[in-house]
């Protein structure tokens, strides 16, 4: 059978998924030492965790955070860039986190 996305199940996923673009969104441009979209758009960096997780307006920690992140289907992508950013020698960053989701893409709603 096709599989249907997690995130085009009901209305509460996509009130996390809406709610997480504006926030990735307001941050690219107010805030881009928190969070932003990469160059391409297709992932989100996550810069500073507690920072971030105060602009989604949650009462949670930052590990719940990333629970439901994955729970909705989104895959932490860090391990693969930074061992990418280490064998072309660039710096790796740490404290970064990167997420993405194939229907989560910068300008698209």
């Amino acid at each position: 059978g096709h599989h249907i996305s997690p995130l085009l199940a009901p209305s509460k996923r996509m009130g996390f998924a809406s709610g997480l673009h504006n926030v990735v969104d307001k941050c690219h441009t107010e805030a881009p030492e928190v969070a932003s979209w990469s160059d391409d758009g297709l992932h989100f960096i996550i810069k500073d965790p507690n920072a971030f997780v105060k602009k989604t307006e949650k009462e949670i920690k930052y590990p719940s955070f990333v629970r439901q992140l994955n729970n909705y289907g989104f895959k932490n992508m860090t391990q693969d860039i930074n061992s990418k950013l280490e064998k072309e020698r660039r710096c790796v960053i740490k404290e970064v986190d990167y997420f993405v989701h194939d229907k989560f893409r910068k300008g698209q709603k």
